[in-house]
């Protein structure tokens, strides 16, 4: 390029350098792309781009005696736009292009990949005398700073094609384009590095990115605090999250998307950005404002329904100006919703890649044994696959310690956890603003709090519990509010319209658990140690436990075990506080709809889990009999692999099951000695008898010897002993003449007889004291006594039952009809028992609470004058 000035105007020391400098940045092929990528000649250009830039610097300081440009009015920003973009240009576009050829796994370099941010930060943050910053105002302006991409490759190509792109590219994670044996920079291992070696392998790389990581951070400070530059930089924020929100799908299609690498890079950035912003000055209606950046109407909150949003966005004052410090929070939630879980996740399905790979070395191993010496083909053919199998496993444990170094960064890790503590109280704010002083919460969720994405609290929840898995010590040691904080949602639960999102509150606190967790008994006890523990804690648990009987899942039947095993777990710590025994009791012994139903569920989740426990272990009894003996050998291959995978199926689920189921009785054992009152109300003690009954004629029955399986103990942890002690010790916990009717009351399980063999075992294998032996043996007298009196005095009115006497579900004579909103009669105690699970109408599904049942006193007194007729005619014959 040709000057355009006239030697006149070009008369001053500073004016001649300047051009001269001028010249030799554009004619010395300083910023020329040469096809040869030598780091050396790029390191040396971007020292060299910057001296002459210096050197600039100093001829103003000679002149002016300042230290920037502000004193100077160099022609070269003042002769117009054209001027400073022919020249500057360049110097962005060879920046752009070192960092694009720079990669971590050249550690010889290492020093290198500092030097294009050095220069971006350099050029953006020279200011004129006008306090103006002209090359921001460049850098912003170019087409690549914001280009326009679509497609399903958008968030991809967003990150690859925009300029700073490839500055937040550079990091240990693989970026998925290919080239994952040659960027990688961790060398081949047969296995992954010991936690204790991790951050010797992992920690000179992490220190080289956080230099990256504050350079970036002092890019895009700069473009943010400059007035003509902040808003373009906003909009490359907001599109690069909304590019990229599909990361935090299920199973993302990550090579159309931005690299965990990139995203890591984004959120230490936004961090930075975000940890001096006072949270007072972050507006809670910013996500209703017509100017808010982030597009959430997809998204489910956490209380309202989208009509219910809509309804109440025309009530909001939208007058307000939206100010840098809340889009930069809000942004903030959202960049960590696609960065750091979803590379968690990346993380996990890696390791389990690893895992299954590692389980098909083992297998071909097995094979390769069994060939004969002979078998040259087969054996080659295997040793083949071995190699590529190692080949594979290799390159999986490079990837692996690859995000394992990008996720473990303690430094991030850190920054990422106050922001996380920080996001609590700003939600917890929406439901109350003065929380921490009065530590009130409503009886029901604010709408401003129900609006809320569902994911600002659950990204929290999540990272939370990843910490206190992987590195549990950076959560204990914090000085945060978490205790408390967490405390607010697990006694909310009811805030929430979607059951898991409570079930990862009930998960934290079981993590934290002194049995699960003994180093966290600090931690675990400012969490309960508050007025509002006392006060909610375990009455919003035992509401819980049972409203979580449906998720909405396909896996509810099963994932409700899981939830409500945690809340056993967390019920059992805080039994063992006094304190909180005592509240507990005297919750449960004020019989409330809440506990009642919340038993129900215990005793509908132990017959469930006995049941398929005692069944599963009977199948592995029944076919690891058959394939013992000669039998075996006369079955066809395709009845053996039936047979195989059945027992496999078995083996699976015993192990869990038992636990689950022994955990259940574990609960009834602790309640039933101090709070009894409950059980001797016929709509749970009945239910509670004939679960007990059950699984005592299947333990000490005729057929108890098919529960028998080798190496019970160490393959399935059972333990019939002590099961059938956990049984005992409920009857004798709620011995007395009321529940030895309710044994005895049970048609299906009970008999004296059964009685018998259980005294006979308990005798003759010491299971119990003799003492409680006694104790057992008199229940079971007055059981039997009343066994009798009911055998002699019980009429059987056989089929003769009018239909209309019959309750419709159980076919059985009515005792108290009620009827219910749908018309339909039904017997009381039948329905309150439906309600108990299933708060539904059990004909029409709609919705029913017991206060909808009516009395039906005109069909009771005609069931009773039919009942004294009928007895009356059976006495006349």
């Amino acid at each position: 390029m040709e000057s355009t000035d006239s030697p006149t105007q070009r008369s001053n020391p500073t004016s001649e350098v300047d051009e001269l400098d001028a010249k030799k940045l554009r004619h010395e092929d300083v910023m020329s792309h040469s096809p040869d990528n030598d780091q050396d000649n790029i390191e040396y250009k971007l020292s060299r781009i910057r001296n002459v830039l210096m050197r600039v610097m100093d001829i103003g300081d000679s002149v002016a005696g300042s230290k920037s440009l502000e004193s100077v009015d160099a022609e070269i920003f003042t002769n117009g736009g054209d001027v400073h973009f022919q020249i500057f240009n360049p110097m962005f576009d060879f920046a752009n292009f070192a960092i694009s050829h720079l990669s971590i796994s050249d550690q010889k370099r290492a020093g290198s990949a500092i030097l294009p941010y050095n220069l971006v930060h350099f050029l953006i943050s020279i200011k004129t005398s006008k306090n103006k910053r002209p090359l921001a105002d460049l850098l912003v302006s170019r087409d690549d700073f914001l280009p326009y991409v679509r497609g399903q490759e958008s968030g991809r190509a967003l990150a690859a094609l925009s300029y700073l792109g490839p500055f937040f590219e550079y990091s240990t994670a693989p970026n998925g384009d290919g080239e994952i044996d040659v960027l990688m920079p961790f060398p081949d291992c047969d296995q992954l590095p010991e936690d204790e070696q991790k951050p010797l392998v992992y920690g000179p790389y992490q220190n080289q990115i956080h230099g990256i990581r504050r350079a970036l951070h002092q890019i895009v400070h700069e473009l943010l605090v400059n007035s003509t530059t902040r808003n373009r930089m906003l909009d490359y924020i907001s599109r690069m999250l909304a590019l990229n929100s599909k990361r935090r799908q299920l199973n993302p299609d990550r090579q159309n998307l931005a690299s965990d690498g990139f995203m890591l890079n984004f959120m230490d950035v936004m961090l930075e950005l975000s940890e001096k912003v006072v949270l007072g000055k972050v507006h809670p209606h910013y996500l209703f404002h017509p100017k808010c950046r982030l597009n959430i109407s997809g998204e489910t909150r956490l209380k309202l329904s989208s009509e219910g949003v809509m309804e109440m966005a025309k009530t909001i004052d939208t007058s307000f100006d939206v100010k840098f410090p809340t889009e930069c929070f809000y942004l903030t939630m959202h960049t960590i919703n696609i960065s750091m879980l979803p590379a968690v996740s990346h993380m996990k399905m890696v390791r389990r890649h690893l895992y299954d790979v590692d389980i098909g070395i083992n297998e071909l191993e097995r094979q390769l044994k069994l060939i004969s010496v002979v078998q040259y083909r087969e054996k080659a053919l295997i040793q083949q696959k071995l190699r590529t199998a190692h080949s594979l496993k290799k390159k999986i444990i490079r990837t692996m310690m690859c995000l394992e170094s990008g996720v473990s960064d303690q430094s991030l890790l850190t920054k990422a956890l106050h922001f996380c503590s920080r996001q609590l109280t700003f939600i917890i704010n929406t439901i109350n603003p003065n929380f921490l002083k009065d530590g009130i919460l409503p009886e029901q969720a604010p709408e401003l709090f129900g609006a809320m994405p569902e994911f600002y609290l659950e990204n929290c929840l999540d990272f939370i519990a990843f910490l206190l898995k992987y590195n549990p010590s950076l959560v204990l040691a914090s000085r945060l509010d978490l205790p408390q904080q967490l405390l607010v949602f697990i006694c909310s639960t009811h805030y929430f319209n979607n059951p898991f999102l409570a079930s990862k509150v009930v998960d934290v606190m079981f993590m934290v658990c002194p049995p699960i967790m003994p180093a966290a008994q600090s931690f675990h006890q400012n969490m309960i140690n508050s007025r509002l523990a006392m006060e909610k804690l375990f009455p919003s648990l035992v509401k819980f436990y049972s409203d979580v009987e449906t998720t909405g899942a396909s896996s509810e039947f099963y994932d409700k075990f899981n939830i409500r095993r945690s809340i056993q777990v967390i019920f059992r710590s805080l039994w063992e506080n006094t304190v909180y025994r005592s509240r507990m009791i005297s919750f449960a012994r004020a019989c409330g709809n809440d506990f009642i139903r919340f038993i129900n569920m215990v005793i509908n989740d132990a017959t469930y889990l006995l049941d398929e426990s005692l069944l599963a272990l009977k199948k592995i009894h029944d076919i690891e009999a058959q394939m013992e003996s000669a039998e075996w050998a006369t079955y066809s291959r395709e009845q053996r692999q039936i047979k195989e995978e059945a027992l496999s199926e078995a083996k699976r689920g015993v192990k869990s099951w038992l636990i689950l189921g022994r955990d259940t009785l574990d609960l009834f054992t602790y309640l039933t000695a101090d709070a009894p009152q409950p059980f001797f109300e016929p709509l749970l003690g009945e239910r509670l008898a004939s679960m007990l009954d059950y699984n005592i004629s299947e333990l000490c029955g005729p057929k108890c010897t098919e529960l028998k399986v080798h190496d019970a103990l160490h393959r399935f942890m059972w333990e019939p002993r002590a099961l059938l002690q956990q049984i005992v010790h409920v009857y004798l916990n709620l011995a007395s003449e009321k529940f030895a009717e309710y044994i005895a009351n049970d048609e299906r399980s009970y008999t004296p007889a059964m009685f018998s063999m259980l005294l006979n075992r308990l005798k003759m294998n010491s299971i119990v004291s003799v003492n409680e032996f006694e104790r057992m043996k008199n229940l079971a007298d007055m059981a039997e006594k009343i066994w009798n009196e009911k055998a002699k005095n019980e009429e059987d009115f056989g089929d003769d039952i009018p239909d209309e006497f019959r309750d419709p579900v159980m076919n059985t004579l009515m005792d108290d009809p009620v009827a219910l909103p749908s018309g339909l009669k039904m017997d009381r105690k039948h329905i309150r028992r439906h309600l108990l699970s299933s708060q539904t109408d059990p004909f029409t599904r709609q919705p029913l609470t017991e206060d909808q049942l009516v009395p039906d006193e005109e069909l009771k007194q005609r069931i009773k004058t039919w009942m004294k007729e009928r007895t009356a005619k059976a006495k006349s014959k």
